[in-house]
C-alpha cells in the first residue's frame, strides 16, 4: 500500500464551477486522490501523513497555470524587450514549441 497523506481543513475548489467547500479533508493515496469528505467525518491511520491546514485553500490538479511559452528558448541569455521585438512571430512560435516541450517533459505539466 502507497503512504497516505491527508489534507485536513481545507476550503476545497474542484474546479467543476460550483461552490468553495470550507472544512474538506482530500486523502492522497500515492500520487492518487482516493477520497474528498468533510474533515469531521475523515478516518485516518497512525501511518498517514497528516496535515491539518485550516484558512488554506486547495484546488487539486490546477497547479502552474501560468506560463510563458513565448521565450527565448536557447541557451543564451536575451535581452526579453529585445528579443521580443527583434524576432518574428514565426521564430518566437518555434521557440513556444521548444518550452512546451520541455515543460511536458519535466514532469511537473501534463499534456492532453
Amino acid at each position: 500500500m502507497a503512504e497516505r497523506t491527508v489534507l485536513s481543513g481545507v476550503t476545497l475548489i474542484d474546479g467543476t464551477g460550483s461552490a468553495p467547500r470550507p472544512g474538506m479533508s482530500v486523502v492522497i493515496d500515492g500520487s492518487v486522490i482516493t477520497e474528498v469528505c468533510p474533515a469531521d467525518r475523515t478516518v485516518t491511520a497512525p501511518q498517514d501523513r497528516v496535515y491539518d491546514l485550516p484558512g488554506t485553500t486547495l484546488l487539486p490538479g490546477l497547479i502552474d497555470c501560468h506560463r510563458h511559452l513565448r521565450s527565448n528558448a536557447g541557451a543564451r541569455q536575451q535581452d526579453v524587450h529585445l528579443w521580443n521585438m527583434l524576432t518574428s512571430v514565426e521564430e518566437q512560435t518555434l521557440h513556444a514549441a521548444a518550452n512546451a516541450r520541455a515543460a511536458l517533459r519535466s514532469g511537473f505539466n501534463h499534456g492532453p
